[in-house]
């Protein structure tokens, strides 16, 4: 028999040995201690989400980006290990700031008046929050299904830089499912310059190019920590990890300098005349008649210098009132000259539409051709700057925020949403910030063989804005393999080939025309074929691992929530 003494004693160095690393994971105290190093850890990651939000703009800054999203995984480590509520703030920190910094300019949207300055610091914060939800409710989701699953602090840090991963990637995928939309501030357009995109965007998209990239970052921030914590065996494995992808990443620029892969059938070429002229008259307000023929006038300008067959392409809200029901006077004279001519008109323009709530107004490009009319409206609007959520309640607030609110217009029915079809070939057609929606995108380019953005950007004077969207314009251009052609008033009009390249840019955003040479592709990007299935392949991840987390948790074992 062994003395009960030394079997209590053996028991204790058992607890003792269990408890240290126990400890270690749960992460201490469940509170926020202020001090030099929470400071520190906060101030690093505000400037690590700044730099990936400007890099949305200016994706040539890519390297800065990777390896701003490493320190950023390293200092949510740093943070989580000495309390799960300072792991959550720095993580949200981070992101916050990384979103303000690629999507800020929207406060320029609220007027100038008394109070502009605390209007935009509230919808500031309120854009803040609504983009901070999808990242908080995913990483409290991940901490609470895997908290206390291993043991060992080289686990802990690894299971930290996987949820910090995971929850990136989640938070982009929720984000495309409300008006935000992904492509603005998003993983994939801070890393488009980075050799390999052109490969890889037909493939798995913007994002998924994203997450990649961000995989490999997050495996540097392991080997770095895994060196700083003297975990000598867990360095290993994650620098095994990061050498694969290196491979990967040179396989791919050697790749990119042999001709690509080419998804799409060539079809014949198209020429395209962008007519981006500023109108007359303010949009959002009613014109005179005078200013209505002046715009008909510059029309008819562009329409005569057209060849035949031309595909004449206008800027968001060319017009800002509808066209008359019935075709006369200067209309009548400008659906001839379309006849006359054999040249393909797509304006941008307001149209009603009647349904049994009645009259609503819609964001529209309608399609003037020599043998056919048709119409394109908009699906996803702006709140705020083309309608108003709520109208009976938040009305007062945003008549005092912004200088023009849309409390008429309605999103585009499906049946609405088709390509258009003009100069023999079928057009996906776009409205403004519709371009920054990758799932939307998608079904514009499904069965389109180019397509088109009508923008108008004077209600943004802000480069930032006008840069970043230039990137979006690029990642659709190679999400689809097919031509992109965005067509602004109030910035430079471009034409993107399937490569992401620039291949024509307006010289300056005042009255022009701008004709430009583009060859229609037929067919879908293999991205485009499981658009929705690849969009999801994040949570199905995150929700996989909480599975095997939980199932793998003891019966006995109740641990308590994360804050």
């Amino acid at each position: 028999m062994v003395p009960a003494a030394e079997v209590a004693m053996t028991q204790m160095r058992v607890r003792r040995a269990v408890a240290v690393p126990r400890h270690m994971l749960r992460m201490k105290p469940q509170h926020v201690r202020v001090d030099g190093a929470a400071l520190l850890l906060w101030l690093g990651a505000g400037l690590s989400g700044a730099v990936l939000g400007i890099g949305a703009a200016w994706p040539y800054v890519w390297p800065a980006c990777w390896l701003a999203l490493a320190a950023l995984c390293i200092l949510v480590i740093a943070a989580s290990r000495r309390s799960s509520l300072q792991g959550l703030t720095t993580m949200a920190l981070g992101w916050a700031a990384w979103q303000v910094a690629g999507t800020g300019w929207i406060v320029l949207g609220v007027r100038d008046g008394a109070h502009s300055l605390a209007w935009q610091a509230a919808v500031l914060a309120f854009f803040a929050v609504t983009h901070l939800l999808p990242a908080v409710s995913v990483w409290l989701l991940l901490a609470w299904a895997t908290q206390d699953s291993t043991s060992a602090h080289d686990r802990d840090a690894a299971r930290l830089a996987v949820r910090f991963g995971l929850t990136l990637a989640c938070a982009e995928t929720l984000r495309q499912l409300g008006w935000l939309g992904s492509g603005y501030a998003s993983l994939g357009s801070a890393f488009l310059d980075m050799p390999g995109a052109q490969l890889v965007l037909p493939v798995v998209g913007a994002a998924g190019w994203g997450w990649a990239v961000s995989c490999s970052a997050i495996l540097f921030a392991c080997v770095v920590w895994f060196q700083l914590a003297g975990a000598r065996r867990a360095q290993r494995w994650a620098a095994a990890g990061l050498l694969v992808c290196m491979v990967a990443w040179a396989a791919l620029w050697h790749l990119e300098k042999s001709p690509a892969p080419d998804w799409m059938q060539p079809q014949v070429s198209a020429e395209v005349v962008a007519l981006a002229v500023q109108p007359p008259a303010e949009r959002g307000r009613h014109w005179t008649r005078k200013e209505r023929d002046e715009a008909l006038d510059q029309l008819e300008a562009a329409l005569r210098q057209a060849a035949p067959g031309t595909v004449l392409v206008t800027a968001e809200t060319f017009f800002p009132e509808p066209p008359p029901h019935v075709a006369e006077g200067s209309w009548l004279d400008l659906v001839k000259l379309v006849r006359k001519h054999d040249v393909h008109v797509l304006v941008g323009m307001p149209h009603l539409l009647r349904d049994i709530d009645g009259m609503h107004l819609m964001n529209t490009v309608v399609q003037l051709s020599p043998d056919r009319q048709s119409l394109y409206a908009k699906e996803r609007l702006v709140p705020g700057g083309e309608y108003l959520p709520w109208p009976d309640t938040l009305r007062p607030l945003y008549e005092q925020m912004f200088e023009k609110v849309r409390t008429g217009q309605r999103s585009g029915p499906p049946e609405l949403t088709a390509p258009l079809f003009a100069g023999g070939q079928l057009i996906g057609t776009s409205i403004c910030h519709e371009l920054s929606f990758p799932l939307t995108m998608a079904e514009r380019a499904r069965d389109a063989t180019w397509l088109v953005n009508l923008a108008d950007d004077m209600w943004i004077d802000n480069l930032l804005y006008r840069e970043q969207m230039l990137t979006v314009a690029r990642a659709r251009a190679m999400e689809a393999g097919k031509y992109v052609l965005r067509v602004s008033q109030g910035a430079l009009s471009t034409l993107v080939s399937p490569d992401g390249h620039v291949l024509a840019r307006a010289p300056d955003a005042g009255a022009y025309l701008m004709p430009v040479h583009l060859q229609a592709r037929e067919g879908m990007s293999p991205y485009h074929r499981a658009a929705t299935w690849l969009a999801c392949v994040p949570l199905i991840l995150a929700g996989a691992w909480c599975l095997f987390a939980l199932l793998r948790r003891p019966l006995s074992h109740s641990p308590t929530p994360p804050p």
